[in-house]
């Protein structure tokens, strides 16, 4: 009989930094690609995207999911200006193009204008004069504050506490404190990332899992994952079509499954479906979603009341199509050809 061991045996050992400029694909790759037009999206899928929201639900991941250290490594409370959301996204795109090597008032209009129209900030072309005047307005402070910040992601107050308060909803919830507890018999472990290939077409995948309980004496491993939304809790299944979250918990349930499955241990072990620990900000009221498709293999499908299916392919079918795509260079979309059939366009892709 195989010793028992702690399950970060079966994870792949290596920093976050060289997590994050490896080549295998990600769940963010393929969403992106996905849902920002497939083969018309690949020319972008190599930027980098900073929301406030997203800043925001990496501050709340840092605090459940690695602790204050974790946090202080990565982020900077500062007092920052109030401004919308758009404008601090602006002000963050700005520095990350120009921080390194101009001040604020080095960059010309017609730059903050094109910065400004990429987020949809009056993106019109007769606002431009006006876009880049607003930018210059709003936008020096946030932009100097971040100046100040030496390799961290500098976040108000407002955010930092907001944040504090999203992990204490969590852990004292009685819909979600059950999953943050750890006793004799269940370990809980953070952030391990795991890689591994899809068997028929050996394209490497990778993944790194918010949380994983393991149950040694029922031989049950429970895979979970934090998110902050803007809906209601209660209205988390909007957000999973949204943003496709159902290819994550495919990809990361396979990984972690082929981690196991190599290992003469944790091989007996029962990996349960992904459960999507949730919480807004604002309500402070987290729920659990059990995703009951996690291990299905091919397309998804969902069917409503009112008679509308909703299809979400599978994360290897979309991937090898990404890699082949930006293998072969093509000028078009494999579906099209000379003659092209609107009927079956419609009843195929919409």
């Amino acid at each position: 009989m195989a010793d028992k061991h702690p399950f970060s045996d079966l994870a792949w050992n290596v920093t976050e930094p060289e997590y994050r400029a490896d080549d295998a694909l990600s769940y963010s790759t393929l969403q992106r690609y996905e849902n920002n037009g497939r083969f018309r999206a690949i020319p972008t899928l190599e930027e980098k995207i900073t929301t406030p929201s997203l800043v925001f639900g990496s501050v709340v991941d840092a605090l459940v999911t690695g602790g204050y250290g974790e946090f202080d490594s990565l982020f900077l409370v500062a007092d920052l200006p109030e401004i919308s959301e758009n404008l601090q996204n602006i002000a963050r795109v700005l520095f990350e193009r120009f921080g390194g090597e101009r001040l604020f008032d080095e960059i010309l209009d017609d730059e903050l204008a094109v910065v400004g129209k990429e987020c949809d900030y009056y993106a019109g072309d007769k606002y431009a004069a006006y876009r880049a005047k607003l930018i210059k307005e709003n936008c020096r402070e946030y932009y100097n504050v971040l100046s100040s910040a030496t390799g961290k992601t500098l976040i108000s107050q407002k955010d930092y506490d907001d944040a504090v308060a999203c992990k204490e909803a969590f852990y004292n919830s009685p819909m979600t404190q059950q999953y943050f507890m750890e006793d004799e018999n269940t370990e809980l472990y953070y952030q391990l990332k795991f890689k591994d290939e899809d068997p028929l077409t050996h394209i490497m995948y990778r993944c790194m899992a918010d949380m994983i309980g393991v149950n040694h004496n029922a031989k049950i491993v429970f895979p979970y994952d934090v998110k902050t939304s803007s809906k209601n809790e209660e209205d988390f299944p909007k957000s999973y079509l949204q943003y496709l979250y159902n290819l994550q918990s495919r990809n990361y349930w396979r990984l972690i499954r082929k981690a196991m499955d190599k290992d003469p241990y944790y091989k007996d072990f029962k990996l349960a479906d992904y459960t999507f620990l949730v919480v807004n900000r604002n309500n402070l009221t987290p729920l659990a979603w059990k995703d009951s498709k996690t291990q299905v293999i091919g397309e998804v499908v969902y069917k409503t009341e009112n008679g509308r299916k909703i299809t979400i392919r599978d994360p290897y079918v979309i991937g090898a199509e990404l890699v082949w795509y930006k293998a072969n260079n093509p000028q078009y979309p494999r579906n099209v050809s000379v003659r092209n059939d609107i009927t079956k366009y419609i009843e195929e892709t919409m």
